[in-house]
């Protein structure tokens, strides 16, 4: 595994040896007591191939820059990529031939948080826009309804599904790619039916197309641009 740098912890209440992917190439596996170096460096051989092609997925869906509010800036949005352009002028932001257009006032002195808050603005009126018409797809294959739905600047996660049937959602996953955007989705909806992660509620996310592990990984390494 010269790839990687392999973390070994010791739990005692581990009931069996877990493998789990972390940034920086690193494996982190947790073992009961008792299982010594060489029991553990053989499973990870066997778990090679595993290993390395969670790697390569990670690896392609990682997001870790941050955007910049200039012209000719890439912008991440729903699967494409559009590109930024900032005028001189007055108006709304528009979405035109894949460009993000900004108008600017002649004279504003805080022009790079003037365009910031003007393209986050966009964002979110794309974002509800958006998330509101695949909620409407998925409830409708599951028949339920939810009691709301918003969108949050969350700091660490990209959905919720409260108690009472209020469905959150971070704005900020119509960054994602529509797979990844359909999946924050379904994910909450299915908790409209399943409020835990139980073997009921991943049978609730196959019916809808999605299944346990098949993007769970791609979304925990995914980080806010904004």
């Amino acid at each position: 595994m010269e790839r990687f740098n392999v973390e070994i912890h010791y739990v005692k209440r581990a009931k069996r040896a877990t493998v789990r992917l972390m940034p920086n190439s690193v494996v982190r596996v947790t073992v009961p007591h008792g299982i010594d170096e060489a029991e553990v460096k053989k499973m990870l051989q066997t778990k090679s191939k595993w290993i390395f092609e969670k790697q390569r997925i990670l690896e392609s869906v990682r997001n870790e820059r941050k955007i910049e509010y200039v012209s000719g800036e890439a912008l991440p949005f729903y699967g494409k990529e559009l590109r930024l352009k900032v005028l001189e002028g007055y108006g709304s932001v528009v979405e035109k031939d894949n460009y993000v257009i900004v108008p600017v006032p002649k004279g504003e002195d805080e022009r790079e948080a003037y365009v910031k808050a003007a393209v986050i603005k966009w964002y979110k009126s794309q974002a509800i826009e958006k998330v509101e018409d695949r909620v409407a797809h998925y409830c409708g294959l599951l028949g339920v309804l939810p009691n709301s739905i918003s969108i949050k600047n969350y700091k660490s996660r990209w959905g919720a599904c409260s108690s009472k049937g209020d469905l959150i959602f971070n704005w900020q996953i119509i960054t994602f790619n529509k797979k990844l955007f359909d999946y924050v989705i379904a994910h909450e909806i299915c908790h409209l039916k399943e409020m835990n992660h139980s073997k009921r509620f991943y049978q609730l996310l196959g019916r809808l197309g999605f299944h346990k592990g098949d993007i769970h990984p791609q979304i925990r390494y995914l980080r806010n641009l904004f």
